[in-house]
């Protein structure tokens, strides 16, 4: 080979290598480009994401402002109380007399409404006066000379099921309340 020949050889590497080298940082630069564009649109998506997660924020605070203005206005119409327990204890106590006073004392203040448990006959006329409605508990449900008190008045009844009572056998206790005159009758699944 001569050297003109050779000097065409080296000059045509030396450009293949130029060439080689351009690609090389072309597709660094496409790839930086690629990458530089796929930050923004992550910057744009987080931005996004940002702001629905303010909105989301502001909404969530209205909704929680607007639930505490409604907690803070509403009161509760009915409570339920209990002045007397059947217990297995006999060193317990119950308020019995002393806690239909402070029914009504509190129902004066407030203008709740109190359902409040009738455990046996003495207690119902204790009761009848100073309740809004009467509980019969599912210990009592099989009382039937307390059903049938109960069902000689109109004040509203709860009527809980006993323990292993079943459902035809609750229906048959308030068979009872309502034969003698009330109407008035709420079945309640004990535990509730």
């Amino acid at each position: 080979m001569n050297p003109k020949q050779l000097a065409c050889v080296v000059l045509m590497m030396f450009i293949g290598g130029i060439t080689y080298f351009g690609q090389i940082v072309h597709q660094k630069v496409v790839l930086m480009k690629n990458a530089a564009v796929d930050a923004e649109a992550d910057a744009q998506a987080a931005e996004s994401n940002r702001q629905t997660a303010d909105i989301l924020t502001a909404r969530t605070k209205a909704e929680t402002e607007e639930i505490r203005r409604f907690l803070k206005a509403w009161t509760p119409h009915v409570e339920k109380t209990q002045t007397e327990q059947e217990v297995e204890s006999a060193i317990e106590f119950s308020l019995r007399d002393k806690g239909i006073s402070l029914l009504d004392e509190i129902r004066e203040q407030t203008g709740l409404c109190f359902v409040t448990e009738a455990v046996d006959e003495r207690s119902f006329d204790l009761l009848e006066d100073h309740a809004d409605m009467l509980q019969i508990g599912a210990r009592n449900m099989q009382n039937y000379g307390l059903l049938q008190a109960v069902g000689k008045q109109q004040k509203p009844v709860m009527l809980k099921r006993g323990i292993s009572g079943t459902i035809r056998e609750l229906l048959m206790c308030a068979e009872y309340i309502v034969s003698n005159g009330n109407y008035n009758v709420m079945l309640c699944e004990r535990g509730i």
